[in-house]
């Protein structure tokens, strides 16, 4: 049953209890015939207890959204389900409150012009997820979109963030199994997120100058193509594969275990401790400072080759 005709069906059910069952005994007890049932009043009864299972999916809420949107969304409306392509028009901004639950309908997408706070709190997170993981279905930031936008601690499930021209920042999240595409944006700032089940970045040549500190790479891929310049801080990746094509990258602090970079130019790691790895087909490795490495890391068919300091 759909959430009206639930309604409907509980307010049959409540005016029949009403009519048939207050006021008059459900059980008849004349003692030459000993006790017995009241038909009818027996059904009321039966109508009543029909009614108290359907009043929770009465009560709980549910909001269809899809066009131009705005405003607040709040615990109290969830689920906001997007049926058809949404939009937040320029110079409008959305927010997502504490508690507040957003799901995507296969292959919908909200696009951005303006701005979107997710604002969650440690206590009581954003929840964001989709049917399916088609790479299509998410957010999609526009280059006319605000820079100002925030995910902060959300819960990010099955979904695509894509940014175009744009800055967001990403604190304090779990993406399960999602995407983020930075494409042609530059400036990104993530801060303890973790990504797990396959999340994957996937990061253009357009995009540049983004910042990883203290976030938790745990699977999945590291997608760099040609041109990107990127900074990891303090980060700890385990059991991920990076596509490297990049520019310029750089790991300072953190730990490494368990990752495959290939390609890419002018990478250097920095206080970094690294175990069963492999460093192949690349240009201008400079691996320095207080850094280890273990003897199952590998570095193999890099050109321009310096390592200071290093631990084994």
């Amino acid at each position: 049953l759909c959430f009206m005709e639930k309604v409907m069906l509980a307010e049959i059910l409540l005016r029949f209890c009403l009519k048939h069952s207050f006021g008059f005994p459900l059980l008849s007890t004349h003692t030459d015939r000993g006790i017995s049932f009241r038909p009818a009043r027996l059904c009321a009864l039966v109508g009543f207890l029909f009614f108290v299972m359907l009043l929770p999916g009465v009560l709980v809420a549910q909001t269809e959204v899809s066009g131009e949107v705005s405003g607040e969304w709040t615990a109290e409306g969830s689920p906001y389900i997007l049926i058809d392509d949404t939009v937040i028009p320029r110079d409008e901004m959305l927010i997502l409150r504490p508690g507040c639950t957003v799901r995507f309908n296969n292959n919908m997408r909200l696009d951005i012009h303006g701005e979107i706070q997710a604002l969650g709190v440690e206590e009581d997170s954003v929840f964001i997820w989709s049917e399916n993981h088609d790479g299509v279905t998410g957010f999609h930031f526009h280059e006319d979109a605000s820079e100002v936008s925030l995910f902060e601690y959300c819960r990010v499930d099955t979904t695509m963030i894509r940014l175009n021209s744009i800055h967001v920042a990403f604190r304090n999240s779990l993406f399960i199994t999602s995407k983020i595409h930075l494409d042609h944006s530059s400036g990104e700032f993530i801060e303890n997120v973790f990504y797990t089940d396959d999340a994957s970045f996937h990061i253009s040549g357009s995009a540049s100058d983004s910042f990883f500190e203290s976030n938790i790479f745990n699977g999945g891929l590291l997608d760099f193509q040609p041109g990107a310049r990127l900074t990891f801080i303090n980060n700890h990746i385990d059991l991920t594969m990076c596509i490297a094509q990049f520019r310029e990258l750089i790991f300072e602090g953190g730990f490494i275990r368990r990752f495959l970079c290939s390609g890419g130019w002018d990478l250097t790691i920095t206080s970094c401790g690294i175990t069963s790895s492999i460093f192949t087909n690349m240009e201008n490795l400079v691996w320095t400072g207080d850094s280890e490495w273990d003897e199952e890391t590998s570095i193999t068919s890099v050109r321009n080759c310096r390592i200071e300091g290093i631990r084994t």
